[in-house]
């Protein structure tokens, strides 16, 4: 991987510049990676995504739907967002943003970058199988070396007939749950809820808190928000400890809902409005 002042290198189409090394170390260590395996990986993958193979690989990928949290690849931040809501942890009407590396008369990037998330999708979950992380990443390694970035051949201007096919995840059973009362007024979700497809959540702070990976960059008294991933307190941890220690509720609700609860409701715990400012 580039040194420190090497880091500022565009991408491809110059949508973002690099992370410092500091940085993507920093997010491998939460997943007990050390800095020299990131380094093979990137390595390996000239440090870019392993979707878009443009961007800059920003993002330790991880499982959304599996009972374990098992680490999948690197990624840049729209390919994760590609991902999330292909998964439907953003819901299904959320559309998928994309960079400025995006060939805009292109009418094969769609196709294209639908093929690559699922060889993404695909040579990941053969992994998957692995007993420990470690044990996954020197896989990952040998299958990188093995195969290539592209085995595929996605971007190598193959006919769109013969690339991979991106298929709907498979649906997880859900329980229904009262949808004629407020979310507040609802039975209280444990933390490892796995019967609902779809969970709000509510942390009370304190004092003025910034949070990791939000929808919001001020400091805030309150947080609300609503993830399809089961447990829903995969979501709460994505924002920090912080967040996960000053959890209030969670509670089976819709994406409507939430809006709803962040612009009218009071906080079941202070009494004070759970909107932002």
């Amino acid at each position: 991987m580039a040194d420190e002042a090497e880091t500022h290198r565009d991408c491809v189409g110059g949508c973002m510049p690099q992370l410092p090394k500091s940085a993507l170390a920093k997010r491998a260590k939460r997943h007990k990676l050390g800095e020299h395996q990131l380094d093979q990986l990137l390595q390996a993958l000239d440090g870019r995504c392993m979707i878009c193979q443009r961007c800059h690989a920003m993002y330790i990928d991880t499982t959304t739907r599996a009972a374990t949290v098992r680490l999948r690849g690197v990624v840049c931040r729209w390919c994760k967002q590609r991902i999330a809501v292909h998964e439907g942890s953003y819901g299904n009407e959320r559309g998928v943003l994309g960079c400025r590396c995006r060939p805009r008369d292109d009418p094969e990037w769609e196709p294209r970058m639908a093929a690559a998330t699922a060889q993404y999708l695909e040579r990941t979950a053969r992994l998957t199988s692995y007993a420990t992380d470690q044990e996954w990443f020197e896989a990952l390694i040998d299958d990188l070396s093995v195969h290539g970035p592209d085995p595929s051949g996605v971007w190598s201007g193959i006919p769109l007939s013969d690339l991979p096919q991106l298929t709907a995840p498979e649906s997880l059973p859900t329980a229904e749950f009262d949808r004629s009362c407020s979310p507040l007024a609802r039975q209280r979700c444990a933390d490892n809820c796995r019967n609902h497809d779809e969970h709000i959540y509510i942390a009370c702070f304190a004092e003025p808190t910034k949070l990791r990976d939000a929808d919001t960059f001020d400091a805030v008294m309150h947080y609300v928000g609503w993830t399809r991933q089961r447990p829903p307190v995969r979501r709460v941890n994505q924002h920090g400890a912080i967040c996960r220690k000053s959890l209030i509720a969670i509670v089976p609700g819709t994406e409507t809902e939430e809006a709803h609860l962040k612009d009218e409701a009071q906080c079941p715990q202070c009494g004070r409005p759970l909107r932002y400012n």
